[in-house]
């Protein structure tokens, strides 16, 4: 079912991805930070040497890369794939999922993307629609029940359950 080709779209763009092309994706700073130097140095000589004083700087901090935890089974492959896809993808950290839900031909993962020990946890939200081939994604500070209930209130279920039993979870991915 997840190994379909999705049409995303976001921003009023449309992207075709094969989710099992994706690859984790880390932080573009550093390249950011690379590419700068690059055109400081083709400018002219007084950006040239600006650009040689940054590069012969010492920073003692290193720039943070993108963490994704690492995948116990194949579902939590496949959500991680689903966020991340995509030039529209989500491109932040994600330290686990948290919560997943399947109601007639719509998805909901909800994945952390703060460190557990954070005072402040915020939530991701991805929402896939397989009928219609969609995904949409949303960051929230409520807690992790509420921003099931924000999901839940978008696709109009008549009767949400946060806590839904395996038996409940296999009927909704079958249907």
């Amino acid at each position: 079912m997840l190994n379909k080709i999705f049409d995303l779209f976001l921003e009023e763009n449309q992207h075709n991805h094969s989710i099992n092309s994706i690859q984790v994706i880390f932080s573009k700073k550093k390249e950011v930070i690379f590419r700068t130097k690059e055109l400081m140095n083709q400018i002219n000589h007084s950006a040239s040497q600006t650009s040689h004083t940054v590069l012969s700087a010492n920073y003692n901090y290193s720039i943070p890369e993108t963490y994704i935890f690492t995948p116990n089974n194949e579902l939590e492959k496949q959500t991680i794939q689903l966020a991340i896809t995509g030039e529209d993808g989500w491109q932040g950290s994600l330290y686990k999922l948290a919560y997943y839900e399947a109601y007639n031909q719509e998805l909901c993962f909800i994945f952390a993307i703060q460190p557990q020990e954070s005072l402040e946890q915020k939530w991701l939200l991805v929402q896939v629609n397989t009928k219609k081939q969609t995904r949409f994604w949303s960051v929230h500070e409520e807690s992790l029940e509420k921003v099931y209930y924000f999901w839940a209130g978008n696709i109009n279920i008549s009767e949400p359950n946060f806590n839904p039993s395996s038996e409940e979870l296999i009927n909704a991915m079958r249907s």
